[in-house]
């Protein structure tokens, strides 16, 4: 309907006119296109001027902390084994390896019936409870 007030001889500012509404109306078909690309653009332009766009610089890795202190085994605690892998409560190889809250490492479930029973670690004495327990996983398990 637009197009037909235009009908007829054609003045410089009627084609001006037309050309103009043509391209409002394909704006308008587009927009919603155009607008998330132009959107995307400037935010592309953003990132492109910003000015920490540069490589950090790499900080040194900083040592590992020292190993915490492990409390005393108490008397009348069952005492550590020798070997490192082994349960202080089963004395066999770990299975499952766990830890209690005071650091020293078991079988899950030789440490899980221990705390269970006796609400404690059976090296330290230090109160546990079962939610304390913790899976521990490393390369061997």
């Amino acid at each position: 309907r637009i197009f037909q007030r235009f009908s007829g001889s054609m003045s410089p500012i009627k084609i001006l006119a037309l050309v103009f509404l043509k391209c409002w109306f394909f704006v308008l078909d587009y927009s919603h296109f155009i607008l998330p690309l132009t959107l995307f653009f400037f935010k592309f332009l953003e990132w492109w001027y910003a000015e920490n766009r540069s490589p950090q610089q790499q900080m040194p890795t900083p040592p590992p902390p020292e190993a915490p202190v492990l409390p005393p085994q108490t008397e009348g605690g069952v005492s550590l084994p020798v070997e490192k892998g082994k349960c202080p409560v089963c004395r066999e190889d770990r299975t499952n390896p766990a830890i209690v809250g005071s650091g020293y490492v078991f079988c899950y479930p030789c440490i899980f019936n221990y705390v269970q029973a006796h609400s404690r670690c059976p090296v330290s004495f230090l109160p546990a409870d079962v939610s304390q327990i913790r899976r521990l996983y490393d390369q061997s398990s």
